[in-house]
């Protein structure tokens, strides 16, 4: 992966250019998470824009009929000092918003029933459950190696 940003400082506002190898990062850790939370019926396009007007890291927005979505990573970042880990993390962020796509779809409807809140509510428990179950090992080897 050659030209991905590994030790920087933190100082300030700067920023740097997301390279190449740092954008395909951030889209196979998206597309791992989306893999993890079983949101496999969602199509996902990724963007680049600078988003740095609007202090955001990355965004999405979703088609909730066409089950696709579009995930933007800004194209200039702060410097981090781990900066794979804090693209991971805003990989991370950015799928957990598209697993809660489908209440947040419903609640702004004026016709919903309280039935499609109760089967959107009990996807997402059976979602998080599994991420749960099938990620334990992951998560705990991320948490010693952190600390």
């Amino acid at each position: 992966m050659g030209e991905l940003v590994n030790v920087v400082s933190a100082e300030g506002d700067e920023l740097h250019e997301v390279t190449p190898e740092e954008y395909e990062h951030f889209k196979k850790s998206c597309l791992t998470y989306k893999k993890l939370f079983g949101l496999v019926d969602w199509d996902v396009y990724f963007v680049m824009d600078d988003l740095s007007e609007d202090s955001e890291l990355a965004n999405i927005s979703w088609c909730f009929t066409g089950h696709s979505v579009r995930v933007t990573l800004s194209s200039k970042m702060p410097v981090y000092d781990d900066y794979l880990i804090a693209l991971d993390d805003v990989a991370r962020h950015e799928i957990i918003h598209l697993l809660l796509a489908r209440i947040q779809e419903y609640s702004q409807r004026r016709n919903v029933i309280q039935a499609d809140i109760d089967e959107a509510v009990e996807s997402l428990v059976r979602m998080i459950d599994n991420v749960f179950n099938s990620g334990k090992e992951i998560y705990l080897d991320r948490i010693i190696s952190i600390e």
